[in-house]
């Protein structure tokens, strides 16, 4: 009788030691599932500012020059004035930004202009501004419908 009592007892025990053991271990897999999905978050940041450094900002900065210099020549020079020896717009993102402001307007204004001027009676759509538009063809007039996703 003894030898079974102290099996059932030695069970008991080992039970709840495993028992412990695996609410320790769920614990720590998450504190390590935490720090995993912060490594990978600062990693992602991390990646998205070098690629908004190294790509995208040069290339808005060289866009910026083209037009700054299309349509207001001189301020893009007013603007390289204010840069230190060796610096580009690219690496001054406040001046960057200051001309962007200054330009935005004149740009969305240049680009209504053009617009418009394609569009060819002045309003930039057509005529009755709903998506349809008449049309005349060899066969005669007809109603044709530009808008593709109505049935």
């Amino acid at each position: 009788m003894f030898p079974n009592d102290l099996s059932t007892a030695t069970s008991i025990i080992i039970s709840d030691d495993a028992a412990a053991i695996a609410s320790a271990n769920s614990a720590l897999e998450g504190v390590r599932t935490f720090f995993v999905v912060i490594a990978a978050i600062v990693f992602g940041f991390a990646g998205l500012t070098f690629v908004t450094a190294a790509f995208i900002v040069p290339q808005a900065a060289q866009q910026l020059e083209t037009d700054t210099k299309r349509l207001r020549p001189g301020l893009w020079e007013e603007f390289e004035a204010k840069l230190e020896e060796g610096e580009t717009m690219a690496v001054r993102p406040d001046l960057l930004q200051d001309l962007g402001k200054i330009m935005q307007p004149i740009i969305i204004q240049d680009f209504e202009d053009s617009a418009n001027s394609k569009g060819g009676d002045g309003s930039g759509s057509g005529a009755s501004g709903s998506g349809k538009s008449t049309t005349t063809s060899s066969s005669g007039s007809s109603m044709v419908d530009n808008d593709q996703w109505t049935d």
